[in-house]
């Protein structure tokens, strides 16, 4: 929603009486004039109205003649009189000079008091309040009336906290529609009230409450607060008892809209959270839930006429559900090989109810074909919840690695041992002898052995015939692989696996707002989660490999893209035979129209063909790209963002942008991907990811290709590459490159020892925890190394918080950031590293990490980067090779404030202090 105030002709936005919130910067752009000699420096400052609040640097950077920049940015709680300054060079910027608006972001109200204190069914998502009446005159001190709290004080009564609250969850909070006023008072008594967190040694602001009637407002930003984290307020009264009222809502910030959440209330019934009223518990009276009766046979058709039936029931905005019968065992899918088992088409409000039961995957091809447990096409606010998912088969085989050979051409023979009891690489897994291999640690299911690659393809051309045979004895086999560069040893885990086949728990088309809760995912998937178009949310869901078992999917965990991006919380994923979580946008190109250089654009879906190559198809529909989308225009070939702009009107394939896009290449026959790429900004963006686990998987834990991604308080081990990995795909081609990324309390472990990242090979071109860069295409002159696909001086991927991370036995880099303006890396801790003498050997022969022959480690690294603030940051217990902080080419305007090194641990740091 754009504020009256957003008209006005100044670069300044203040925020008017009565209009406290969370505010961004929206549809900004700026150009700096092509005839601009020296560099200009641009920021945006948010100035609070209040003396004690310091000025917030929001965006920083320095720009060049013909630069342009979009500087959408979230600013953060605002509070009335708080203002917004966009500046260059040190002055206020000209409204000639940009163009931006200010938007109230969306606000989330989680819980409040006096209304939700005590509640027995508060929302656990909402955490929880306690209310302390510590040393306070009268019995008892604090009473709830109606819509305040009332609070008595005698003198000097100091320290009590009279109210806290605890998050549930990891999140961005502040105080909303908070006041306190005095309602009697002994003389000229002044109430303070003084505001904490549990992270904060002095409080966030103090407010003094003078006698009378008038209302002081409590609204403050809490910013970042972990999950369990707690808010509280003490009170204190000088001068003589007073008596106070005070109320006082908790406010979140995300970057998209709420989860429908769904929570077992009192009666054993599930309630339901609809993301408008995230505190409103929505009930489902008995009459609209379908009961399913523990079945002794197959309770397929059961379940689905079930599932038919309370979609009968479901009327306008009501609920209706389908509930299995407590810790029940229901088989289904006996008769079924592969496809889609319950499907809901053109539905909304149905909330399936596993209710602790399990749903026991019997289909006889389980092995060799997929099957969607469930499945949504166009429906709306469908919830699948509380429910174990087994099954009876896996659809790969593990056995050990005995005896490698060169059988030449770039191939070896793998010798692999199969114990009894695993399935059969051929009769089971690939029967026609043809699949590719994977090298596993032989300790931690799940996990990748090191320095391996994350795939070995088959060997196609040699030998002929079938790439698995039996070797002569029972349970041995050879597999024939390629691209091994000598990286599998004996003793390792050798499986092979259908990545077509096992079990995936949701496919949503087109579809909003569709979760997964409490689902504990026990069946081998095929994935968990397949998203077209769709809003899906995964909350408090585990998905791990089961006993003796190795995997626990042959595919990505959670794929796709669509108008929002995934909302996963309080869940953990590992055992995945690829990406955890891999989210992107999708292509698009421009073809030719009868005037090239208007504003008027024709805009096709990319389609990519089997053999690879890359044409324009039909126009795009309504959820691809609607009125009001940013769209940006990239060059492949250079990793140069030419532009972008908002979509005005949409004509029969034609689309009115909200300015010209200079440099545009049109697709034309031949062009594969060489022709300039669409990305519509709002496919795939504002993934949300806190409080959950990404583990032991076969390459990166969170692929990005999307803008407005926010990752808080989750934990990222045993990943063979890059933990999360931010670069756009043009040879694939998938996109777009990330911008406005937020990473801040997340833990990295034992990551970026694979082939890959040890040599800089393939998509990882920085070994670092966190690696962000532009990827674009390689000429055809260059070749396949470490320096192929980089864009230089180019930077598409702006706006970079990464914030409190903590970074242990790191191996390589920490943190690398490529091709961005405006970064915040502040207040990481990065402990000792590992030693990884390949990738040490690889690191020397880059001049930016190389010292007197060694291959040195950075803590952090940027290259191609303007505009940085880097403050705050620990590095512990590093060696002599091994650097905190490493600057590579086309480094400017930054800025280094209050890092600090020590010889191995806080211990030693507070020592030395």
């Amino acid at each position: 929603m754009a504020l009256a105030a957003d008209l006005q002709q100044s670069s300044d936005f203040t925020v008017a009486p009565g209009q406290a919130g969370f505010y961004a910067i929206h549809e900004s752009s700026l150009q700096i004039p092509a005839d601009t000699t020296a560099p200009a420096s641009f920021e945006v400052l948010v100035l609070g109205s209040d003396p004690e609040q310091a000025t917030r640097t929001v965006v920083s950077t320095q720009l060049k003649g013909g630069d342009t920049f979009e500087f959408d940015n979230f600013l953060g709680y605002l509070n009335d009189g708080d203002r917004v300054q966009v500046r260059i060079d040190g002055q206020p910027a000209a409204s000639s000079a940009v163009d931006y608006t200010v938007v109230q972001a969306p606000l989330f109200e989680i819980s409040a008091l006096p209304q939700d204190a005590g509640k027995a069914d508060t929302p656990l998502h909402g955490g929880q309040w306690a209310l302390k009446s510590g040393p306070w005159a009268g019995d008892p001190a604090i009473q709830l009336d109606g819509g305040k709290v009332c609070v008595s004080l005698v003198e000097g009564a100091k320290g009590g906290s009279v109210l806290a609250f605890r998050a549930a969850h990891t999140g961005y909070y502040a105080l909303h529609d908070a006041w306190i006023q005095q309602t009697a008072a002994d003389g000229d008594a002044v109430v303070e009230a003084k505001l904490f967190t549990d992270q904060s040694k002095e409080p966030l602001r103090t407010f003094t409450i003078p006698a009378g009637d008038k209302r002081v407002s409590l609204n403050t930003e809490i910013g970042y607060l972990q999950k369990d984290g707690v808010i509280g307020i003490t009170l204190s009264s000088e001068g003589g008892p007073a008596t106070a009222n005070l109320a006082v809502t908790i406010a979140e910030w995300a970057p998209r809209q709420p989860p429908l959440r769904v929570q077992r209330g009192a009666d054993g019934y599930l309630n339901v959270y609809e993301p408008e009223n995230q505190r409103q518990a929505v009930d489902i009276p008995s009459e609209r839930w379908v009961e399913v009766p523990a079945q002794d046979g197959d309770a397929t058709e059961a379940i689905r006429q079930a599932l038919a039936q309370a979609q009968i029931l479901q009327q306008g905005d009501d609920y209706a559900g389908v509930r299995l019968a407590p810790e029940a065992t229901y088989t289904v899918a006996s008769d079924q090989a592969g496809g889609r088992l319950f499907v809901i088409k053109n539905a909304q409000r149905l909330i399936f109810d596993g209710n602790g039961a399990s749903l026991q995957m019997n289909s006889p091809e389980l092995q060799r074909q997929d099957i969607d447990l469930f499945r949504t096409e166009h429906c709306q606010r469908i919830a699948f919840a509380d429910l174990t998912v087994l099954d009876q088969a896996q659809p790969y085989s593990v056995g050990e690695v005995v005896q490698v050979k060169d059988i030449g051409r770039g191939n070896q023979d793998v010798y692999f041992k199969v114990p009894p009891g695993q399935p059969h690489p051929i009769e089971d897994i690939a029967r026609n002898g043809k699949t590719g291999g994977y090298a596993y640690d032989p300790d931690i299911p799940g996990r990748l052995a090191e320095g391996t690659w994350s795939h070995y393809p088959e060997a196609r051309k040699y030998p002929e015939g079938p790439r698995i045979k039996p070797a002569g004895e029972p349970g041995l086999f050879t597999h024939a692989v390629t691209r091994t560069n000598n990286s599998i040893e004996v003793g390792q885990k050798w499986a092979v696996k259908n990545k077509g086949a096992g079990v995936v728990y949701l496919v949503a088309l087109a579809s909003d707002n569709i979760t997964l809760s409490g689902i504990d995912g026990k069946a081998h998937g095929g994935g968990a989660v397949r998203n077209w178009d769709a809003s899906v949310n995964v909350l408090d869901c585990r998905f791990e490999p089961q006993g003796d078992h190795w995997l626990s999917a042959t595919s990505d965990g959670i794929h796709g893209r669509g108008r929002e991006g995934v909302w996963v919380e309080d869940t953990t994923l590992r055992g995945i035979c690829e990406d955890i979580m891999n989210t992107y946008g999708h292509s698009m190109l421009v073809v030719a129209d009868d005037i090239p250089d208007d504003n008027v654009v024709s805009i096709r879906m990319g389609q990519r063909a089997r053999d690879g190559s890359f044409s324009p198809a039909n126009p795009p529909d309504n959820i691809a790209l609607r009125v009001g989308d940013t769209v940006q225009f990239f060059n492949p070939n250079t990793g140069l963002v030419l532009g972008q702009a908002v979509v005005r009107k949409i004509d029969d394939g034609r689309y009115t942008l909200s300015q010209p896009i200079t440099g545009i290449k049109n697709w034309e026959p031949g062009d594969d991907k060489r022709a300039t790429i669409v990305y519509n900004t709002a496919l795939a963006a504002r993934a949300y990811v806190r409080d959950s686990a990404f583990m032991d998987s076969m390459r990166f834990g969170i692929f990005i290709k999307a803008p407005h991604s926010v990752v808080f308080n989750s934990h990222f081990e045993g990943l063979p590459a890059p933990a999360i990995f931010v670069a756009n795909e043009p040879d694939w081609p998938e996109g777009p490159p990330t911008t406005h990324l937020w990473l801040q309390g997340n833990h990295f472990k034992q990551n970026n020892y694979d082939y890959q990242s040890q040599n800089r090979a393939f998509l990882v071109v920085d070994p670092a925890d966190i690696s962000i860069y532009t990827r674009r295409l390689r000429g055809d002159s260059e070749p396949n190394d470490m320096s192929s696909n980089i864009s230089r001086g180019q930077f598409a991927n702006s706006h970079m918080k990464i914030i409190g991370n903590e970074f242990e036995d790191w191996r390589g880099m920490g943190i690398s950031v490529r091709n961005a303006r405006n970064v915040l890396i502040a207040d990481n801790v990065f402990h000792s590293p590992v030693d990884d003498s390949k990738m040490r050997a690889t690191l020397a022969k880059d001049e930016a990490l190389n010292d007197d022959g060694h291959g040195c480690y950075a803590a952090i690294f940027l290259d191609s980067v303007n505009g940085a603030r880097i403050g705050g940051n620990r590095f512990f217990g590093f060696s002599e090779w091994d650097k905190p902080i490493v600057f590579d080419q086309d480094v400017e305007n930054v800025s280094e404030e209050g890092n600090i090194s020590a010889p191995s641990s806080e211990t030693d740091l507070a020592a030395k202090e």
